[in-house]
């Protein structure tokens, strides 16, 4: 029989051992957190070790001022109402994108890039996107830059609005359009690299290159489209979420693209993978639920 120290060594390198925010961690059991409204995307905010899901709480495109971002730690307790529209100050519609910096959290409302202090969540700010109609998603380039998707619906969240382009706030707080048109689908998931950014389309199901300059490269399609959100694994692969194949889909450069058995899911918006922990972080859109997984 295994001695008391080995025991507890081995459970050591398979759970979380010791405690706060420096402590190892590993692996933590699947489930389906409930008590949300609308989920759009779940971030990780690896320096605060929490998830932080933006909730639309309405309709999509409706200046509502209801919305809310939900924080919830990794074991699924969550705190609701940590920043939420009509209090403190605070103006949020139906909050989607989430991205963070060393400073600042910052939110895609509609027309709107929001900034919240990324430890307190109190707000600091607004950056306007001029002929923007539906912000969907954000990511902070190495170089600091923020790239936004618009993803140019209507109200009514299934046709057209013919706004659907990427946008780069720089570090100056200009805003530049760096692509649009035809060739660019209606752009959701965005991840930015140190050239340019991979994004994914809802409409086609392409993954998409953007370079700083606009230019537009297709990368590969998947069998079924209505893709979400975007990630990059550790690995050097990319999981991307699929409405139309109510999936999620792996990944490469080279062209390699695979639905995940063990990622099938309903409705799939904006994911987040928790590398620590090695877990991928769907919200489940219509459900009001967030499915956490290992992967």
């Amino acid at each position: 029989m295994a001695s008391r120290g080995a025991l507890l060594l081995t459970l050591g390198s398979l759970w979380l051992v010791g405690c706060g925010k420096d402590a190892a961690v590993g692996p933590l059991p699947d489930q389906d957190v409930a008590s949300f409204d609308t989920p759009d995307s779940v971030l990780y905010d690896d320096a605060e070790d929490v998830y932080l899901v933006s909730n639309i709480n309405g309709r999509p495109a409706e200046k509502d001022n209801n919305g809310y971002i939900a924080k919830m730690q990794p074991d699924g307790a969550v705190e609701p109402g940590w920043i939420r529209g009509g209090t403190n100050g605070v103006t949020l519609h139906a909050p989607k994108g989430l991205a963070v910096d060393d400073r600042w959290l910052y939110v895609a409302d509609i027309d709107v890039v929001r900034k919240f202090d990324r430890v307190s969540g109190a707000p600091a700010g607004a950056i306007a996107i001029e002929g923007a109609s539906f912000l969907n998603d954000l990511s902070v380039a190495p170089d600091g830059e923020l790239w936004i998707t618009d993803t140019g619906l209507n109200p009514d969240f299934y046709t057209p609005s013919g706004t659907a382009a990427v946008y780069v706030l720089g570090a100056d707080g200009v805003v530049r359009k760096v692509a649009s048109g035809p060739d660019l689908g209606l752009p959701n998931g965005i991840v930015a690299r140190e050239k340019g950014a991979y994004l994914v389309t809802f409409d086609t199901g392409a993954w998409l290159q953007v370079d700083k300059k606009g230019r537009i490269t297709e990368l590969l399609r998947t069998e079924k489209g209505a893709l979400d959100g975007l990630v990059r694994l550790p690995s050097g692969k990319w999981l991307c979420s699929s409405w139309g194949g109510r999936c999620l889909y792996e990944f490469n450069v080279q062209g390699g693209v695979s639905s995940v058995p063990s990622l099938e899911v309903d409705q799939p918006a904006d994911i987040g993978f928790d590398h620590k922990r090695g877990r991928v972080l769907i919200p489940l859109h219509g459900r009001n639920q967030v499915a956490l997984r290992q992967y």
